[in-house]
């Protein structure tokens, strides 16, 4: 008897234990102006949007494009500085470009 209540016991404990909901993980300040999250961001807020019936198929496309002209941008300029960092001004010209795209959604 005792060992079915102890087996009972901890079979509770574990099944708690497992259920516990871990937390979400939370932005940094930095990363939320990175460049490169933004434009995971946009091109997943433009899925949903063209999935959810608020963008038509031809302008999801044409904002996907304007995304992935940017993205090249990026990687144009990280090629030209030499480095994985983009300059100061380089950084300000991505996200004007990225709020342009971000205000049609």
């Amino acid at each position: 008897m005792k060992r079915i209540v102890l087996s009972l016991a901890f079979a509770g404990v574990a099944t708690l234990a497992s259920a516990q909901v871990k937390p979400t993980p939370t932005l940094s300040p930095n990363l939320a102006h990175n460049v490169d999250f933004r434009m995971r961001q946009d091109m997943i807020q433009i899925v949903q949007d063209q999935k959810s019936g608020k963008l038509s198929k031809m302008s999801a496309s044409s904002l996907k494009a304007k995304v992935q002209a940017i993205r090249k941008e990026e990687l144009a300029d990280l090629k030209v500085n030499g480095t994985k960092k983009l300059t100061d001004a380089q950084k300000t010209q991505l996200n004007s470009e990225l709020d342009a795209v971000q205000s049609s959604l």
